[in-house]
């Protein structure tokens, strides 16, 4: 089980959204063109556009990536260390998962870092996400295959493992960073995003008046046009930010 929560509110009427983010949605009202933009779209339309860009920020960029060692109790549950805050929980790994990693001639892996080496957490400011999802979905491949399969979930400060009869007696909690509001603000993906979504946004709204009919023939709208533009640049944006993760020296064969 792997997660991204972030800690903006999804009630859009909230204070925050009024005390944060008003230098990007200028910036996004004036990408898009002006003008009667802020007509088309609600000010909720830009929060929500902004609220994607944060979220999809987080579920590929993972910031200042740190490992602590956490022990479980008698029912396989483990509390949060004081200094992780919930939403900056990225994924767990479970103890025994280190010794079957040669199977797949991944030396050097975060396994085995995390479990056979002495390291600092800085090591892993680098780490290459893409790399450990991909040899993490062959260890659950595996783990199927035997009947061994570990699964976690988050309840406020505690983390719950499955099943309640595994052997192992500690994770290790991954965990990143939480950026403030200005620099989620400032940051190009972010902000490239923000104006893709709203985009998206306004193409939906144009495309309800396709085919309405006018004095003189039926209308026709850019909606499509719009949508199709907003899906090809955020997926091209999520391609940009998974390309620039880098692997460190220390996990290269």
């Amino acid at each position: 089980m792997q997660i991204s929560k972030i800690n903006l509110p999804l009630d859009f009427e909230n204070p925050y959204w009024k005390d944060n983010f008003k230098d990007l949605r200028n910036y996004m009202h004036f990408s898009l063109g002006g003008g009667t933009v802020r007509i088309e779209a609600h000010i909720n339309h830009y929060n929500v556009a902004i609220y994607e860009a944060v979220k999809k920020y987080y579920e590929n960029e993972w910031l200042g990536v740190n490992v602590d060692l956490v022990n479980l109790d008698a029912d396989k549950n483990a509390t949060l260390p004081s200094h992780i805050e919930p939403a900056l929980v990225r994924d767990v790994i479970f103890e025994g998962y280190g010794s079957s990693f040669s199977q797949f001639e991944m030396a050097g892996s975060i396994y085995n870092i995390f479990y056979n080496r002495d390291f600092m957490n800085p090591m892993f400011s680098g780490l290459d996400i893409s790399q450990f999802v991909q040899s993490k979905q062959k260890l659950k491949d595996l783990d199927k295959a035997l009947g061994t399969m570990r699964s976690w979930e988050l309840v406020g400060n505690k983390i719950s493992c499955y099943p309640k009869g595994l052997r192992e007696t500690r994770i290790g909690i991954i965990y990143g960073a939480i950026l403030l509001p200005n620099q989620l603000e400032s940051d190009s993906w972010i902000q490239s995003y923000a104006v893709a979504h709203l985009q998206h946004i306004l193409g939906s709204n144009r495309r309800k008046f396709s085919g309405f009919q006018a004095s003189g023939g039926t209308g026709a709208t850019d909606g499509d046009q719009l949508i199709q533009e907003a899906i090809t640049a955020k997926d091209k944006l999520i391609e940009e930010i998974k390309a620039r993760r880098t692997i460190l020296p220390i996990m290269k064969l």
